[in-house]
């Protein structure tokens, strides 16, 4: 394809000499590659600690199961976002309660979350929809007044800062995604950060629940388990990209910047936008079509001319097969459904220049006036 979707942004030389360095070591986890991505990607956040894990799922996971080892009860959860989610409040034995977005933006609706919010709640998680930060001032009113633990899905929001301060660090947790679509590409890949000093715990629970790597026996093969754990960690070779990915992080988001604001030139395509705010993280310029049959006719005409595309999300989480046979909560989800079912996510990654964006979004604007 021409134009795809996502393409991870590598330098060969630089992302081969550094996997070469774990080949070469013999160490493939729990080695020094890993413990300088998390050094990393801390300082680039802001954060007290940052522990990297296997993907953003087991990251979300595994902070829903700390969070809510002693309590369970019902979480609050975007409608509108990747199952991933969703996924990770059952799987830690909590139900979620799916609340609409904002039409606007893809966010949570926070008046409806204050709405519904009562003593049966014991969390809430929220996305960073698109990479735009949610309303956090709002959000920790909710969160605190009514003694909620708060989890931030940052899966497609790296880069991205509400009120000068990165996502991920105004709640318990913040978790991100290096899978190859997103800012930044470990193959696959995830982080947990906090603006707490948790990263012992999390080290702990990711890992078996092993109190020492092999690096910090005294004598080999000697170690307790002090807690019930996962096996959660990031590999050596995904860090060791992690690395040379975050060298390139403030290139790449950039780049974004500047594609995303040259589908703004374009009077069609800003009429149709999700807003975004200063501070998002432009992971896609997504639009609001007037139906599914105008989407999938101008799917056609992108496929036709190799420009790739998406859809987030092809479904509210409530609406796929197996949450239809969860018994939860039912909230109105219209707005999720629209952009369900009418919004189309355009590529704005470093791999197209500014002239790419311009050939797409006259291609795109043509569609729109005939």
């Amino acid at each position: 394809m021409k134009f795809p979707f996502a393409k991870p942004f590598f330098n060969d030389d630089e992302e081969f000499s550094s996997i070469k360095e774990v080949y070469d070591s013999g160490i493939f986890v729990h080695g020094k590659k890993t413990e300088d991505f998390e050094r990393s990607f801390k300082d680039f956040t802001g954060a007290i600690s940052a522990s990297s894990v296997s993907n953003c799922t087991a990251g979300l996971h595994l902070a829903h199961h700390m969070l809510s080892f002693d309590r369970k009860g019902k979480v609050i959860c975007p409608a509108m976002t990747h199952v991933a989610t969703a996924n990770a409040i059952v799987l830690s034995g909590n139900t979620p309660v799916f609340v609409d977005c904002e039409i606007a933006t893809g966010n949570i609706d926070l008046d409806l979350v204050s709405e519904i919010v009562d003593d049966s709640f014991v969390g809430m998680t929220l996305v960073h929809f698109n990479g735009s930060p949610c309303n956090m001032e709002k959000v920790m009113d909710i969160v605190n007044s009514n003694n909620l633990y708060l989890v931030e899905d940052c899966a497609l929001a790296v880069g991205a800062k509400y009120d000068g301060k990165h996502v991920g660090l105004f709640g318990d947790y913040g978790c991100f995604s290096f899978h190859p679509a997103k800012q930044l590409c470990t193959g696959e890949g995830g982080m947990v950060i906090s603006r707490h000093g948790t990263q012992v715990d999390l080290d702990l629970i990711k890992a078996f629940g092993v109190d020492r790597s092999f690096l910090n026996r005294s004598l080999p093969g000697q170690y307790d388990v002090t807690s019930i754990g996962f096996n959660y960690r990031m590999p050596e070779l995904p860090a060791a990209l992690g690395i040379e990915q975050m060298n390139k992080a403030d290139n790449i988001l950039s780049a974004r910047e500047a594609n995303y604001q040259t589908y703004l030139q374009f009077p069609e395509l800003k009429a149709r936008a999700l807003i975004q705010p200063d501070g998002s993280s432009r992971y896609s310029f997504i639009m609001i079509l007037d139906s599914n049959s105008q989407r999938i006719a101008l799917q056609d005409i992108l496929k036709s001319n190799e420009i790739g595309s998406s859809v987030y999300y092809p479904n509210p989480v409530s609406e796929f097969s197996a949450y239809k046979k969860l018994n939860f909560q039912k909230t109105s989800i219209d707005n999720a459904s629209i952009i369900a079912n009418q919004s189309i996510a355009l590529p704005v990654g470093p791999h197209l220049s500014v002239d790419n964006i311009n050939i797409i979004g006259n291609i795109i604007s043509h569609f729109l006036q005939s």
